[in-house]
Formats: C-alpha cells, sequence, structure tokens
C-alpha cells in the first residue's frame, strides 16, 4: 500500500510539473515583438483608421494635419521579415479640415475591394465610397457625400455593417447630443442614402459600435465623464432604430474607449480610465433583458493608456494597443476569462515605438499570430508597424564552410540565405562577438595560425529577436595532411578503400575516430588514412598523415 501511494505521488508530481511547464509554453505564445516601424507619410498622419483588404494588403485612412486634407495608403505586409511597404498618399477629400479639433474616420468594407470610409468636415458629416484595384494596387473613389446634421457636428463616431448594404454609425452631432443613422449604400450608382436619424440622448462621446447578433448592437459611450452602454436594436429594411436604456459601468473618467466582443454575451472595452491609467472592463450582455452589466475591471497600464484600440485573438485573449508611458507605443495581451470574470496579463506589456508622442492608434489583424498598427508618431509623421505574437527565435545555417581538416590559412562561410534572419553575429574559439551584418554578407577569416577552431553563428529576425544558441563548426588547420577524399555515412568502409585503393593504387589502413585500427589491409610503412567523425548526421573526412 506504502509503495503504491508512493507511485501515486511521484505520477501526480510530475503531472504538476508538466501543468507548470506547459503554463509557461502558453505564456510565451502570447509574448509581443515588433518588426520594423515604418513611416508611411512623412510629413502628417493622424486619426488613422486601418481595415483590410487581403492576408497582405490593407486600407489606411487618416487626416493629413499639415493640408487638412483626407488621404489614404495600401500597406503591404510581409510577416516573415516584419517589414512594410506602402503606395503613394491619394487624396480623399481636400476640403481644409485645419479648423476642426477632430477628424474621427471609419473604414468598412462593402463588398470585395469596395470600402465606405465615413468622416467629419466643417460641414458636416461626410461619407465616400473607395475602390482598390488588387491588380495595380490603386485607389479611385466615387463622390463626396454630406450627411445630413443641424449642426454639421460628426464628432466621436463610431461605424458599423449591418448586413448587404447597411451601416449602422453612431455620433455626438446637433445640441451635443448622441445620433444614430442607418445609412444604405449602393457602389453601382455611387449613392449614399441615409435611411433613418435617431436621437440617442445628451452628450453621447466617444461612440464604440459592436455587433451582437445582426439585429442588436452594443453602443459605448462617455456622458458627463462617466462611460456606459446601451443595446441598440436595428431594423434596416424598416429603417428603425430603437435604444436601449444607457447603463454605467465607470465613473469619473472615461476616454479614448475601444471595445471587442469576446462571446455573445461577454464584451471588452479599453479606455483612459481615473488617474489617466489604462483600464479593461468586462461587460456582460442580455438583449432579453437590456442589461449593460460590469463583471470585472483591470488596469492593464498603471501610469498612461490612451488612443486605446482592441483585437480580438482567440476566445480567451484579446490585443490591446495604446499610447502608454512615455507617450510611447505600447501594447499587451489581455487574458479573459468569463467563468470567474478575471482580466489578466499574459504577457508583459510590450513597447512598439519608443519615440514620444505615439497617437491617433488603429489595429487590425493580420493573421492568428501579427497585427498591423497604425498612428501617429513623435515628429507627426504616419507610421505603421507589425506585432507577432511568439515569434520563435531564428537559427542560422551555414550553404558552404571549409573542410573539417584544412592546409588553407583562410576560410570561407557562407550563410543560407532565408527571409526570416536579417543580421547576424559571429565569433571565433570563444571571443568576443563581431560587429551585426547582414545576412548576405560572407564570412572571410584570413591569415589564420596552425590549429584548431571553432565558429559560433548567432542569427536575429526582422521582430528583434536573436538566436538562442549558436549555430557552431569545427575545423582543423594544418600542414601534415593529404586529403584524399569523403567517407558517406551511407558507404561501407570497405567499398571506400576499394575506390581509393583504385584511384591511388595503394593500400589503406582506417582508424576509427579515436585513432584505434578498424581495418587495414597491411601494417607496412605505407600511408596510415584515419576516419575522423563529423556532427552527428554529417559525413566521414579520410585524410592521411605524411
Amino acid at each position: 500500500m506504502k509503495t503504491k501511494t508512493k507511485y501515486n505521488l511521484i505520477i501526480l508530481s510530475f503531472l504538476l510539473l508538466l501543468s507548470l511547464l506547459a503554463d509557461e509554453v502558453r505564456a510565451s505564445e502570447y509574448d509581443l515583438s515588433n518588426g520594423e516601424v515604418y513611416v508611411f507619410d512623412n510629413v502628417s498622419a493622424t486619426r488613422n483608421n486601418v481595415g483590410k483588404i487581403d492576408d497582405a494588403h490593407f486600407l489606411n485612412v487618416y487626416y493629413d494635419h499639415s493640408s487638412g486634407h483626407v488621404s489614404a495608403v495600401i500597406l503591404e505586409t510581409n510577416t516573415v521579415t516584419g517589414k512594410l511597404t506602402a503606395t503613394t498618399p491619394y487624396e480623399i477629400d481636400s476640403t481644409d479640415f485645419s479648423s476642426l479639433n477632430n477628424v474621427d474616420i471609419r473604414v468598412n468594407q462593402i463588398q470585395d475591394s469596395d470600402y465606405l470610409i465615413t468622416y467629419r468636415q466643417a460641414g458636416g458629416p461626410r461619407a465616400v465610397i473607395l475602390s482598390v484595384d488588387t491588380d495595380s494596387w490603386t485607389i479611385s473613389k466615387g463622390a463626396n457625400h454630406v450627411l445630413s446634421d443641424a449642426w454639421g457636428l460628426y464628432d466621436l463616431q463610431d461605424t458599423i455593417k449591418i448586413d448587404g448594404n447597411y451601416f449602422l454609425t453612431v455620433y455626438q452631432g446637433a445640441n451635443w447630443n448622441g445620433f444614430g443613422k442607418i445609412l444604405q449604400i449602393d457602389v453601382g450608382s455611387d449613392t449614399i442614402t441615409e435611411v433613418s436619424t435617431v436621437n440617442l440622448g445628451a452628450h453621447s462621446k466617444e461612440n464604440c459600435l459592436l455587433s451582437i447578433d445582426g439585429q442588436y448592437f452594443l453602443n459605448i459611450s462617455t456622458r458627463s465623464s462617466n462611460g456606459g452602454g446601451r443595446i441598440l436594436t436595428v431594423n434596416e429594411s424598416g429603417g428603425t432604430i430603437t435604444q436601449g436604456s444607457w447603463q454605467i459601468f465607470e465613473s469619473g473618467f472615461f476616454w479614448y474607449s475601444a471595445a471587442e466582443k469576446i462571446d455573445d454575451t461577454h464584451y471588452l472595452v479599453s479606455y483612459t480610465g481615473v488617474d489617466l491609467k489604462g483600464w479593461a472592463a468586462l461587460l456582460e450582455v442580455d438583449t432579453g433583458s437590456d442589461s449593460v452589466a460590469l463583471k470585472n475591471k483591470f488596469d492593464f497600464d498603471e501610469v498612461r493608456g490612451f488612443d486605446n484600440s482592441l483585437e480580438r485573438i482567440d476566445s480567451d485573449h484579446v490585443l490591446s494597443v495604446f499610447s502608454g508611458e512615455g507617450n510611447q507605443g505600447w501594447a499587451v495581451v489581455l487574458e479573459v476569462d468569463t467563468s470567474s470574470d478575471v482580466i489578466s496579463k499574459a504577457a508583459p506589456n510590450h513597447m512598439f515605438d519608443e519615440a514620444l508622442r505615439t497617437e491617433s492608434v488603429s489595429s487590425v489583424q493580420i493573421d492568428s499570430d501579427h497585427y498591423l498598427v497604425t498612428y501617429k508618431g513623435a515628429d507627426g509623421t504616419g507610421r505603421a508597424v507589425i506585432l507577432g505574437l511568439g515569434i520563435e527565435p531564428p537559427k542560422v545555417d551555414f550553404n558552404s564552410k571549409p573542410e573539417p581538416v584544412s592546409v588553407e590559412r583562410k576560410a570561407d562561410f557562407i550563410l543560407i540565405q532565408d527571409e526570416s534572419i536579417e543580421y547576424y553575429k559571429y565569433r571565433i574559439n570563444g571571443g568576443e562577438y563581431s560587429e551585426v551584418f547582414p545576412i548576405s554578407r560572407p564570412i572571410n577569416l584570413e591569415g589564420l595560425a596552425l590549429g584548431d577552431y571553432e565558429i559560433e553563428v548567432l542569427g536575429v529576425n526582422g521582430y528583434g529577436i536573436w538566436q538562442e544558441t549558436p549555430t557552431n563548426y569545427f575545423w582543423q588547420v594544418t600542414d601534415k595532411i593529404d586529403i584524399i577524399g569523403t567517407l558517406y555515412r551511407s558507404t561501407h568502409i570497405q567499398e571506400t578503400k576499394h575506390a581509393l585503393q583504385k584511384e591511388k593504387q595503394r593500400r589503406i589502413c582506417v582508424y576509427t575516430p579515436g585513432g584505434t585500427e578498424k581495418d587495414c589491409d597491411s601494417t607496412d610503412d605505407r600511408a596510415k588514412f584515419v576516419l575522423k567523425g563529423l556532427d552527428d548526421g554529417g559525413d566521414y573526412i579520410l585524410y592521411s598523415s605524411v
């Protein structure tokens, strides 16, 4: 009985260890890293909003503060290298918006390569249809439509697709009230029809919209510095918007909000809260009882959390991107447990741009492991960066290298040109590592003395992640050998001996790597050959002592 108990304890301990190791592995899957920061507009770009075209191309619309115009670019991503390119900025609206404090922009796909852009200008809310030619990657547009509003406002808005060609937009308008508007889009005739407009009540700012099920929508907004939510019921064909009660979940300060759906009843909201910290709130929504209930709150950045953007990763994790400590660009993966209502960090906060005053952040999912972020940089320029989840360290390998035993006083190494590896550094015989070189540059060693050598090489990818364990290679420089051939592992020693005997017309004595005779034809004074083993899986070299 004691033996069985002891055995069970060993098994339980082993399972506990596996569980802990699994937790470490899961945590590492959500570690963030970033590719190279790319400037797509070197003059000015604020109020960015980015939408997906396909797995590699994205449409970013923004306000050019220097000209006062609204422009767009197509960004092309390479998730392997972490690099970006962009088309030349395309002007959408040449109206001078420079007198406005906010030019909120939203990008929504209508169908295929057609997009609805909603934004604000001095004369009131506007909308335009953009089309993307995916062969030439050029942008064209329809007419700039001016939407109705008594005061000409269209402030702090959000727009979302209902279905088909219908869209719902919510914004702050006349008398600072909140409004909801249903838009019907016809790409063929370039028409944007206002189906209906509904007054949603006083002081509705910082609007976010999320679809609950296509008929019901969650609207997050700010009233008198308080954060709250309400359920909107939409009948697009009948042109009706019915609002539920506005229910407070944050008091005192609520700004720069973003929202993301976790499941059919749970929603995560990130925002600037009390003391300007970055906060996340978990809400539970019940359309039957018209309930928007706070389940829990979590401060994901204890210093600063402005210009928030959220992207759903999976059923338990959400990517939060924001302007954080030092006004720098930050991101963190939040883990949400809806069974216990607990919000936590899946990995530490990650800084993707150390320059000051990162603003106007927008994000979109590229694939399950990569996310595109567009934002205004420190000098006002438009910037973009790829964030990666759990990016694996690279590993360099040799394309060519010297023989294991060589009479050459030099050694040349060429590394395999792997797109995922950008740079490398190396060292010889445990010395200091070299400076960093591009992966395309060969390693050329000159003036080598006689002796044994080891080279160690470390590679780094486009996300700044270095190889953990160096790739190494051993070789010897000598003046006392005559290399005569290679013995491959798949070849029998006798067959190789016979081939070499025929070629060299002499007898061969093969020794093991330790120097012990393994198979000899003679023990006379003829040349004796030694069998040297390389690394596991490699070949053998036959050479003779002179």
